[in-house]
């Protein structure tokens, strides 16, 4: 995976490879299909030690009306927003091995004046104006001007300018309800928020263009739950300022948690289970043509029901030019097992073209044991290797093909992979599918996943 981008064939990689589980899979394609990118982020880099860049959260900014040029034939209200109604249809799927739906997503948004409908999995009416908000039907995170993810409820929630300030609340059908006040000032956010759901709790945060920190706390319970994200990342025009030939960045992600969390958050399967999860990564690149970087990633877990901690971390290094590229990495699965079981990897690209590309790529994957025992040997695991081609005339244009053997050898296991992506000014089509053989076995559908998405 490059970083700058997270797609359900990435997750389908590790998947396969046994880089994450099933459960923790599920978390990050479900995240993917609701359009949270932030936490899937999040994820990827703790479970597969992968990187990606995603908008980093900054506060929440005064909603001021977009000024859209007018077209021959569409008319616009007095502030600039259009009267001409537009939007999409989308429709997502995951299929499992069956042939079955593992999943699905339908979507309808329809946006007219300051007005926003959305019909499907997430039924809302918005309503933004000049820093007014307005939300009735199903609420969540973003509704709710939340930094950490909140589960989905049945209510309104209303926001109001008030110069520098921002006031609010929430109330939805259960009657559980909140109270919420932010300010402003430029790119910094600070923000407190009171729920009743029964039992009371407050909330907290803060951001700004690189940093943000929110603590949620329910009354009774051992401990506040606390999010932090702290992110830097450097152009090559920053570096030059500091006469520097690289650029330098990285990003640090935790959550940290007692038994209990309030009420009301929705957190990751293994976020729960652990009252310190944390990722950290850094990379240092090189401006030159040859775009050397090199970079670590490491992971931090302290169980709930257990006095440990447990550690991973990454070190991964790349270079060359677009002709051929190559990258290696190697992950030490467990720092507290001093890490006894080691995944290597290797892998070269070449691509060719400039607005229309052709892409070769070529792969290989082991796992390194070590026993403890004088007598016990050290040992390779059998290789995965991966070989594909890709044409691409846009970045939204793209065919890839793909032959993946797991175990090495095609008479054991063998993986054809087809991943297309269609783009246009009206429709976009995105399809990902396994087809697997394995000796016992024959060739089958293994997982898909399909998204249309048309504009009008």
């Amino acid at each position: 995976m490059q970083a700058g981008a997270l797609e359900e064939s990435d997750v389908f990689d590790w998947w396969d490879n046994g880089v994450i589980s099933q459960d923790e899979a599920e978390d990050i394609l479900n995240l993917l299909e609701e359009g949270n990118t932030q936490e899937a982020c999040a994820l990827a880099e703790v479970y597969a030690q992968e990187v990606c860049q995603d908008d980093f959260p900054g506060p929440t900014p005064k909603a001021k009306p977009a000024r859209q040029t007018s077209k021959k034939g569409k008319k616009e209200a007095p502030h600039g927003a259009p009267l001409a109604p537009h939007g999409y249809i989308l429709w997502k799927a995951r299929i499992d091995s069956t042939g079955h739906r593992a999943s699905e997503r339908r979507e309808l948004q329809v946006s007219f004046y300051y007005y926003t409908l959305r019909l499907g999995s997430q039924n809302l009416l918005s309503y933004k104006a000049q820093g007014y908000e307005a939300h009735f039907g199903n609420i969540s995170t973003r509704e709710l001007h939340s930094q950490i993810p909140t589960d989905t409820l049945m209510g309104t929630a209303a926001y109001f300018p008030l110069g520098s300030f921002i006031l609010g609340g929430m109330l939805d059908t259960a009657k559980a309800a909140n109270a919420h006040a932010e300010f402003l000032a430029g790119k910094n956010n600070i923000a407190l928020t009171y729920w009743h759901t029964g039992g009371s709790s407050i909330a907290a945060q803060a951001s700004s263009a690189e940093a943000s920190v929110a603590a949620w706390y329910q009354m009774h319970q051992s401990a506040p739950l606390v999010k932090l994200q702290i992110h830097s990342r450097e152009t090559p025009r920053q570096a030059r300022e500091h006469e520097r030939n690289f650029t330098i960045s990285w990003n640090t992600t935790a959550y940290v948690h007692g038994s209990q969390v309030p009420d009301y958050s929705r957190l990751s399967s293994t976020v729960l289970k652990n009252k310190l999860w944390a990722s950290q990564d850094i990379a240092v690149t090189g401006t030159g043509e040859f775009r050397t970087k090199a970079g670590a990633t490491a992971s931090l877990f302290a169980p709930i029901d257990a006095d440990t901690l447990r550690a991973r971390f990454k070190l991964s290094a790349e270079t060359g030019p677009n002709a051929i590229r190559a990258k290696v990495s190697a992950t030490c699965l467990d720092a507290a097992d001093r890490c006894m079981q080691d995944d290597l990897a290797a892998k070269i690209t070449s691509q060719h073209g400039t607005e229309s590309t052709i892409a070769f790529d070529a792969g290989a994957k082991t796992r390194f044991s070590r026993e403890n025992s004088r007598n016990s040997r050290n040992a390779f695991g059998p290789p995965r290797l991966e070989a594909g081609i890709a044409y691409a005339e846009r970045p939204q244009n793209r065919i890839r093909m793909a032959v993946i053997l797991p175990r090495g050898a095609p008479q054991e296991a063998i993986t054809l992979r087809n991943e297309s992506k269609i783009s246009s000014n009206w429709l976009q089509c995105t399809l990902v599918v396994d087809f697997k053989q394995t000796r016992a076995s024959k060739m089958h559908p293994a997982r898909a996943h399909i998204q249309a998405k048309a504009f009008f």
